[in-house]
């Protein structure tokens, strides 16, 4: 049996590890000012879109509407990750 998950195409693996990259430099932000989750929802789906590269950006936003408008979670938060700061930008909420 495999168990193999990983992305199929070069596009999506280039995509994932990026994000990967992102989500760590967002966890760094986070653990150097805390404070900066008390505007996130309890239970709310985190987008993360990075200032400093537009096609992740957009690839990541797509991801953010397609999760609301599939109703999958009703509480979305976009938060725009810049070298040094990490603070959520809008929410969407349905």
């Amino acid at each position: 049996m495999t168990t193999d998950t990983a992305p199929r195409d070069p596009k999506t693996a280039q995509q994932t590890t990026k994000n990967i990259a992102l989500a760590g430099r967002f966890l760094r932000q986070m653990l150097d000012d805390p404070s900066a989750a008390s505007d996130i929802a309890d239970g709310a789906t985190i987008v993360l879109i990075p200032t400093d590269d537009p096609e992740l950006a957009a690839a990541n936003r797509r991801l953010a509407d397609h999760e609301v408008e599939a109703g999958r979670n009703p509480s979305v938060c976009v938060i725009e990750v810049t070298p040094g700061t990490a603070r959520p930008r809008r929410s969407t909420t349905r």
